[in-house]
């Protein structure tokens, strides 16, 4: 019984790239399989004082040899729906930097036509960085050359941000394409990451 239930909760946590949605997909899978024993039991008592132990175990053989080949098809996701097309940022880092907050920088080159279209990618891709762990994000424009955007925003350490890379999702994935669509220029929009020299000689 406890393997029933360990054993799908253990493999959706295996392909659950993003931490944390993990407890609650526990949770919410705790709440329904344990929520739904009681009930069961009831339908199955119910049944075996009705017909007969031997024919409610026979209802549920039959049942199970139903079941499986209908739900063949409707597997686990196999972490498609995830994407690593973000390449590993290069730092020359110590032990002490990686447990520091790190910023990070993003130049755009956009036409003045396609600004309403750009900023409105921004705030979508705003959220999905968010979503990661990112905060104090934030969208700049250049008052001397109004075609050149900044994006900026934090994470609470570089490991957290090597983290990030890997939750990337194939909807974030869409709207990053979209982004990068809009950017003018043959060289992909600028990545900078600038780290925390406030903490040189403290402790975190």
């Amino acid at each position: 019984m406890n393997s029933c239930g360990v054993c799908p909760v253990a493999a959706w946590n295996a392909r659950l790239k993003c931490e944390r949605l993990r407890p609650a997909s526990r949770a919410s899978f705790s709440t329904v399989f344990f929520g739904a024993m009681p009930g069961g039991s009831l339908l199955w008592a119910q049944v075996a004082s009705l017909a007969g132990i031997p024919v409610a175990l026979l209802i549920a053989a039959a049942g199970a040899a139903v079941f499986v080949p209908v739900s063949w098809r409707a597997k686990l996701g196999q972490g498609a729906e995830m994407d690593m097309h973000w390449p590993v940022p290069m730092a020359k880092l110590d032990g002490a930097d990686e447990r520091w907050p790190v910023m990070i920088q993003i130049d755009y080159q956009i036409a003045e036509a396609d600004h309403g279209q750009f900023r409105g990618l921004m705030a979508a891709l705003a959220a999905a960085r968010r979503r990661s762990g990112a905060y104090g994000w934030t969208l700049m424009q250049d008052a001397e050359d109004p075609a050149r955007f900044v994006e900026t925003w934090f994470e609470a350490s570089w490991i957290e941000h090597l983290r990030h890379h890997e939750r990337v999702t194939g909807a974030d994935r869409a709207v990053q394409e979209q982004v990068r669509a809009l950017h003018q220029g043959t060289d992909a929009p600028r990545v900078q990451h600038f780290l925390s020299s406030a903490h040189k000689g403290a402790t975190p």
